[in-house]
């Protein structure tokens, strides 16, 4: 009896071997394999897959008509506005919160006069620098403001006011070039300082920063804060600073330099302001009660 060619273990083998070359070969050569089988597969499906198809269809749920759509914009539109309109709500409550802590800072803090002064809250509309830097800010007389009184930002000592207007009023910065600053040097700390040093600092030129001249023996160090120090005396005058701003901070040391002139007794010390000048958008008015 002949055997047959074709048998299982021949026939497992060529599949295996069909598959091995099929996992191997391009896309276009697999495609056209795969061609023959699957267009009998369909031919053969075709007609059980109709009906089903059919019957799906009556059982899924309607599209939507115009009307609905048209809804769906609406909500989706007002949806939008009150999104933005909470993001506004929320920015607002930011600038409230910065509004009261800075407030608190300036009545909680112990070298401030504040006792009857009245802080008022001003925007600043504009910023103009050049050889007399000055601020503008959105209020004037009508707000109780006067010549000379002081700007800060929480403790941060800013300008003065130099001329008034029923609405608006401009700000001449202690950053203007020939302003004569004393300070007291002291450590960023509550309480009474271990150290202090009385200098004058004056604007450099072309920046915000001050400088000023100490001796190599003087206790300073980078970090200490410079407070505003006022005269003396109690002659008025153009040049003097009102009461109420001693006490403020003018800068931050940013560094002790030795002097160009005179390294071995003296330095420099350079002072920074804590909240860029220019970049200002909201300040404080001391009012005097």
């Amino acid at each position: 009896m002949r055997r047959s060619f074709i048998t299982p273990g021949r026939l497992l083998f060529a599949v295996v071997a069909f598959l091995l070359y099929s996992s191997f070969a391009s896309l276009d050569v697999a495609l056209s394999i795969a061609a023959p089988p699957r267009d009998a597969l369909r031919f053969v499906i075709s007609p059980a897959t109709q009906p089903l198809h059919a019957l799906a269809g009556m059982t899924r749920p309607a599209t939507a008509t115009d009307d609905d759509l048209a809804d769906r914009e609406r909500l989706s539109a007002a949806n939008e506005e009150l999104l933005q309109y909470v993001r506004q709500l929320e920015d607002q409550l930011r600038v409230s919160r910065s509004r009261i802590d800075e407030l608190a800072e300036m009545r909680g803090n112990a070298t401030l006069r504040l006792r009857g002064v009245k802080l008022v809250d001003a925007g600043v509309t504009s910023w103009q620098g050049g050889a007399m830097p000055v601020l503008t800010i959105n209020r004037g007389s009508g707000d109780g403001i006067g010549e000379g009184m002081i700007v800060g930002t929480g403790a941060n000592l800013v300008g003065r006011v130099s001329s008034v207007s029923a609405g608006s009023a401009t700000v001449s910065l202690i950053s203007t070039p020939g302003t004569l600053l004393d300070v007291r040097v002291m450590p960023a700390a509550a309480g009474p300082s271990p150290r202090e040093v009385v200098v004058q600092c004056q604007p450099m030129k072309g920046s915000d920063t001050f400088w000023a001249e100490a001796a190599q023996s003087d206790p300073i160090q980078a970090g200490d804060l410079a407070h505003l120090r006022l005269p003396d005396n109690v002659l008025a005058s153009q040049a003097r600073w009102r009461d109420e701003a001693a006490g403020m901070v003018v800068g931050k040391v940013l560094r002790i330099e030795d002097h160009p002139d005179d390294p071995k007794l003296r330095t420099r010390i350079i002072i920074e302001p804590r909240r860029s000048l220019r970049h200002l958008t909201r300040v404080i008015v001391l009012v005097p009660e």
